[in-house]
């Protein structure tokens, strides 16, 4: 009895290592990483290799931001990215307009 037991423990131990063993480094990375907030943009500036600015999420939390893609001043967004590695500047991977339809 005990033997069944343990193929069975073993075989749920083998199924659960392959699988998270199978998983590209890439996708685990952005499971971790990957940030995703609500807000206002406003003070947005142009530098030589895009844009920064600051948001505001809906929590009232003000993140510094940086982005290729230029956003409308007052405008409401969901942005979706990575901070950089000291936390003080937020990366965006994605940025989606919220209208008001």
């Amino acid at each position: 009895m005990m033997k069944k037991y343990f193929l069975l423990c073993i075989s749920v131990l083998f199924i659960l290592l392959t699988t998270i063993l199978t998983i590209p480094e890439d996708e685990k990375q952005e499971i971790i990483t990957e940030e995703e907030f609500f807000g206002i943009v406003y003070g947005v500036k142009k530098t030589e290799k895009g844009f920064t600015f600051n948001f505001e999420d809906t929590k009232g939390n003000n993140i510094r931001c940086f982005s290729y893609d230029e956003p409308e001043n007052n405008e409401a967004y969901r942005i979706n990215g990575d901070f950089s590695s000291d936390g003080k500047m937020f990366f965006i991977d994605n940025m989606r307009i919220l209208n008001n339809e």
